[in-house]
């Protein structure tokens, strides 16, 4: 099994998301950090379910990304782990992500 971490910018980005969605429905904010929070967990047993990016360096990255309602979580598979860098809307250029 691997194990799951999540970076402080993944969990910024969560919280980010939270607040934001907050701001109409708390208890659709709760659903979608609960639903982000499921597909991550999903991740112990299934790290390569995702998806690869359409974004040839992301790709060349290592990275994988899970869709959760609007939203895309970005991912590597490391040795045992798995690390959680962002989560985003889908509606941004994820491109931004290569650094």
């Amino acid at each position: 099994m691997f194990k799951i971490f999540i970076t402080e910018g993944a969990k910024q980005d969560m919280c980010e998301i939270f607040l934001h969605i907050a701001k109409e429905s708390f208890d659709i904010a709760n659903k979608v950090g609960e639903d982000i929070i499921h597909a991550v967990d999903q991740l112990e047993l299934f790290p390569n379910s995702g998806l690869l990016p359409k974004n040839e360096e992301l790709v060349k990255k290592g990275y994988r990304m899970l869709a959760v309602h609007n939203y895309l979580i970005f991912y590597v598979v490391l040795d045992d782990a798995i690390e959680v860098r962002y989560v985003m809307h889908g509606g941004r250029d994820y491109g931004v992500l290569i650094k």
